[in-house]
């Protein structure tokens, strides 16, 4: 798996083949099976190395530092390993590592007073949150900057979209206050 991870990081996750892998691994495809039973088995065991690099700082007792440290932890796992980023966005929560993410945050929407249903909601509005600043972090960096924008058609986006490059650590932490916000609302009504 280990390996595996490293052809992604390194290739990105298109370059993730069982042949690919097998010659990483000096070895030939076919004796791959006698480890693993197919593809996403493999595509599951990098998951599940991602999920187990995250690392929730240890924060005070509101609710709100422990989500943005849950947050913060989850997003820095997934920018070490960028190329992995959209194969974990387009898999279901399948290992013990990701469930194991899934019940601390679950027990902490418990813990702040929503019902499990609820619960969940919340947590798949975070992931998604994190997982998609991720993306477009990892966009930033792989793509070159072009001048599209017309300034007399376009004046506000030439202004700072063409000419400023995004602060993804500023509008994360703007996407964390409007969850928290959010959430906190959510709890008052409850």
């Amino acid at each position: 798996m280990r390996a595996a991870l490293d052809l992604v990081d390194r290739d990105g996750g298109a370059a993730l083949t069982m042949r690919s892998l097998a010659k990483d691994l000096d070895v030939e495809a076919p004796s791959l099976y006698k480890h693993v039973p197919n593809k996403e088995a493999i595509l599951d065991g990098i998951c599940e190395l991602v999920y187990a690099e995250v690392v929730i700082d240890e924060v005070g007792e509101e609710w709100e530092e422990r989500l943005r440290a849950y947050a913060d932890g989850f997003r820095r796992a997934l920018l070490r390993h960028r190329n992995a980023v959209p194969i974990l966005a387009t898999r279901a929560v399948a290992t013990e590592g990701s469930m194991l993410l899934v019940e601390v945050a679950l027990a902490e929407f418990a813990r702040v007073g929503f019902d499990a249903e609820t619960a969940r909601r919340l947590l798949n509005v975070v992931v998604a949150t994190v997982l998609g600043m991720a993306l477009a972090e990892i966009a930033d960096q792989d793509s070159a900057r072009t001048n599209f924008a017309d300034p007399d058609k376009f004046p506000l986006a030439s202004v700072t979209v063409v000419s400023t490059p995004a602060d993804r650590d500023a509008e994360f932490d703007i996407a964390l206050t409007m969850l928290t916000e959010g959430i906190r609302r959510l709890s008052e009504a409850a």
